[in-house]
């Protein structure tokens, strides 16, 4: 049987990264997909092959080996940002590549893993759109693998941090961590929380959703915010 091809979504970002050093270092057969030439410059030189999404993908097909494709970036990238027409156009692009892929490895046994947050699972009030678009994503991606025969496992993370911590109690999650749950899943049709912080995110905001669907209001009371910000190694550029 043919070894392990990854093929990375989103390569770019601080979780792409992480994804594809562990996938080379293993020796899997690695692909990074490249939304246009500056993405194709920025990732060439690596170990990974570049797959520019603009060229066709038929050496993908070649093989018998499992395929896995791990989605590190689809829809909006900062959680502080507003309805753009500039995210619904990257979502439609992206979503099709993913689509070209699966359709590229028809016939191996193929696990597709999203990279969302747990911000998808319980937003804040100001960061509504960010989480609905992070649903959506879910939803549209969980289609398209379905379609294709393909599983779809999520993992929602906290935050992200460049180091990992030695500590039993870390709060959150570094980007190598990260990459390891997503291997971990890649194939299963599961879902993952991770980070200490995600789960303490979730408590929260559960309990502020119980406060005010079952106490009467209260005037002037300052709500309590629980905030995932990211890191400025997290930010990536918009195409």
């Amino acid at each position: 049987m043919s070894p392990l091809t990854t093929i990375v979504v989103g390569p770019l970002t601080r979780a792409g990264q992480a994804v594809t050093a562990r996938a080379t270092e293993r020796g899997d057969r690695t692909y990074v997909v490249a939304r246009h030439a500056g993405d194709s410059a920025a990732l060439s030189g690596g170990d990974a092959t570049v797959l520019r999404i603009d060229q066709r993908l038929d050496l993908l097909g070649v093989g018998d080996g499992p395929v896995r494709i791990i989605v590190c970036a689809l829809g909006p990238i900062h959680p502080d940002e507003v309805s753009s027409d500039d995210d619904h156009a990257a979502f439609a692009r992206d979503l099709d590549v993913v689509e070209r892929l699966l359709l590229a490895t028809a016939g191996r046994p193929t696990g597709v893993v999203l990279i969302s947050s747990i911000i998808a699972l319980a937003p804040g009030a100001d960061r509504r759109y960010y989480g609905g678009f992070k649903c959506l994503v879910e939803q549209r991606l969980g289609e398209v693998a379905a379609r294709a025969g393909a599983a779809l496992a999520v993992v929602y993370p906290g935050r992200l941090v460049d180091r990992p911590s030695h500590s039993r109690l870390a709060l959150h999650t570094s980007f190598q961590r990260l990459a390891v749950t997503a291997e971990s899943v890649a194939g299963t049709s599961s879902s993952r929380i991770s980070g200490l912080d995600a789960r303490l995110w979730l408590v929260v905001n559960a309990a502020r959703l119980v406060t005010t669907t079952i106490l009467p209001p209260r005037a002037h009371t300052p709500s309590t915010s629980l905030e995932l910000r990211m890191s400025p190694s997290e930010r990536n550029s918009r195409p």
